[in-house]
């Protein structure tokens, strides 16, 4: 059953990952089609496929209004063997920062 198991809670750096997307002003709806977008064009117009999305939501929904909302949409590049500069002007790029955060392991 798992209740006997060790947990170790370390820090452990994550982070580094090249951000490919577009900045979204209004409804937190809109982010799915955005991702979606942001993944068939660089599938088709660039051949290359990504396997994460992501979205980061900078304002709280109860607060702000909807048409005011601030929120970035896209993919992750699992690796930096792409050419950037030829996705500049047509997305935002941006490496996620890397930090030490909360991880932890399990032992049987």
């Amino acid at each position: 059953m798992g209740e006997f198991r060790k947990i170790k809670i370390d820090l452990v750096t994550q982070g580094g990952e090249t951000l490919i997307y577009k900045p979204i002003k209004g409804d937190y709806r809109q982010s799915g089609k955005i991702m979606n977008s942001v993944y068939y064009s660089l599938l088709k117009e660039y051949g290359i496929e990504t396997y994460k999305g992501f979205g980061i939501y900078y304002d709280n929904p109860r607060k702000v209004k909807k048409e005011k909302l601030r929120s970035e949409a896209g993919c992750i590049l699992e690796n930096n063997e792409y050419d950037l500069e030829k996705l500049q002007g047509k997305f935002n790029i941006k490496t996620f920062p890397r930090k030490k955060v909360p991880g932890y392991n399990v032992s049987l």
